[in-house]
């Protein structure tokens, strides 16, 4: 019962996620009806754009450990390649952490394009496993939230 009134009250967890995620959403949603007036070929060059973005954020993590690495391979001393195989860890760790941050940056526009890809192929056949089936899927609001939990 005290369990029953409490979920009445903050919520499920459920719900709860719902509405943390709902700006998340809205944003997707903006970016979507502005993708509309892009040409085929434009939505095709987000893909570069994301790719060039993403590049951006963890370029120079990249360029430090390959030195790094470089350095390491040419180290005759034990400790000397030890003490740079830690700071390559340091660096691969860097670059997750740089990584996760650019893709969190893009993630609302890059659902927004593959919704309005979905879009743009309603209505259209496509060849699903040698199965021809026409094409009748764009996101619900429900779905790019079950999306972006998974991410």
């Amino acid at each position: 019962m005290i369990k029953g009134i409490v979920k009445k009250i903050v919520g499920s967890r459920h719900g709860r996620e719902v509405r943390r995620l709902g700006p998340l959403v809205d944003e997707i949603n903006e970016h979507f009806e502005a993708l509309a007036s892009l040409s085929d070929n434009e939505l095709r060059a987000k893909t570069s754009h994301f790719k060039d973005r993403i590049g951006e954020h963890v370029a120079e993590i990249l360029d430090e450990t390959e030195s790094v690495r470089t350095r390491r391979r040419g180290a005759e001393d034990p400790d000397e390649r030890e003490a740079l195989s830690l700071e390559v860890g340091k660096l691969e760790e860097q670059y997750r952490t740089a990584l996760a941050a650019a893709l969190e940056e893009i993630l609302p526009e890059a659902f927004a394009v593959v919704k309005e890809a979905c879009r743009r192929l309603v209505g259209r056949s496509v060849d699903v496993t040698g199965q021809v089936l026409e094409w009748d899927m764009v996101p619900y609001d429900v779905q790019l939230v079950g999306a972006a939990q998974l991410h």
